[in-house]
């Protein structure tokens, strides 16, 4: 058994605690090149977290020395004292057999988080120094399930490329009153810049389901560069009604062209009957966005009104100075 104390932890990193007790059991044999690790455990005063350790090192004086390892985990946690973490994991396995430059990597845990929902995850995979090949990674996340496969790479830059599809996922789990039921197909890959700029991009295949209650199907080619988000292309229907979207949005910027044809208004709208097209331009800021909407050749139906021919113009920001303005140019109006 063994006893151990670190003091002044808190100079590395504002997560770990002024000081670390632990304590646990090790229990093994070193004959000549070779490390057997029967058994090390370790459990803290401070924090719950325990970890026990099983371990083969073969050739440990070599340059590439042959480990097997299985490592169990209990209570883990970031940061490892608080109450309510980052990141928490109830248990949760990792199996390791090969060298640093080829191995295999078995993990299964149970992760939660304050941006993670409650889930269950396994990933398998294969890898070196450089990068990790994704050979199946299955999560049960958002009362569904997720997999993707693919490559994650560090070295010499951040990078990646994914297939990810998915199943039964509620995006209620995540945004509170956004219930529903979707399925997922897309895939993505990026990297990191020398310079610490995301340059990405997204192919969303197909993301069908029900969304609070209304039927929902969409595909998109997106882009990242930098802070841009790019919507190269992007279609949303619900019903026969579609929405097409392309441009570019950031923190500073809006500029998004839009159209709508919406023979089928009652399928978002409930008691609105008829057919809406429009087509437009949001700008401005996120906070403050300006829209500007071309309606044409629509007939609109609301309760006992009814509109068989309108026409408009519509220009509405949101900030103070921004102007509100409304041009009629062909309407009918009847009751």
């Amino acid at each position: 058994s063994y006893q151990a104390r670190l003091d002044s932890l808190e100079q590395y990193d504002a997560g770990l605690p002024q000081q670390l007790n632990a304590a646990g059991r090790l229990q093994g044999v070193l004959q000549g090149d070779e490390i057997s690790v029967d058994q090390l455990t370790m459990a803290m005063d401070e924090a719950p977290l325990e970890l026990a350790l099983q371990a083969e090192v073969a050739g440990y004086t070599s340059a590439s020395p042959v480990i097997v390892a299985d490592l169990q985990w209990r209570d883990a946690r970031w940061p490892l004292t608080a109450e309510a973490p980052d990141f928490a994991s109830d248990g949760g396995t990792l199996n390791f057999s090969g060298t640093v430059e080829d191995y295999r990597l078995a993990i299964t845990a149970e992760l939660l988080g304050a941006d993670i929902p409650a889930s269950h995850w396994q990933i398998q995979g294969q890898g070196n120094l450089q990068q990790l090949t994704l050979q199946a990674l299955q999560g049960q996340v958002l009362d569904g399930e997720l997999r993707a496969r693919g490559t994650l790479a560090w070295d010499p830059l951040l990078r990646w490329k994914l297939q990810i599809e998915g199943e039964g996922l509620d995006p209620g789990q995540v945004v509170e009153d956004l219930y529903g039921e979707m399925a997922l197909s897309l895939t993505t890959q990026g990297l990191l810049d020398s310079a610490g700029d995301l340059q990405a991009s997204a192919s969303v295949e197909q993301l069908t389901g029900t969304l609070l209650d209304y039927p929902l199907t969409l595909s998109a080619e997106l882009g990242i560069a930098g802070e841009t988000l790019q919507v190269e292309q992007l279609d949303l229907a619900s019903g026969k009604n579609h929405l097409e979207m392309q441009g570019d949005a950031s923190a500073r910027a809006l500029a998004l062209n839009w159209k709508l044809d919406a023979p089928q208004p009652d399928v978002f709208l409930p008691e609105v009957s008829g057919y809406i097209r429009a087509s437009g331009h949001l700008a401005g800021t996120p906070e403050t966005p300006v829209l500007h909407m071309h309606l044409a050749n629509s007939n609109i139906a609301f309760d006992s009104l009814s509109v068989p021919q309108i026409q408009a113009d519509l220009i509405a920001g949101m900030g103070q100075e921004d102007p509100l303005e409304l041009s009629l140019s062909s309407c009918l109006l009847y009751t």
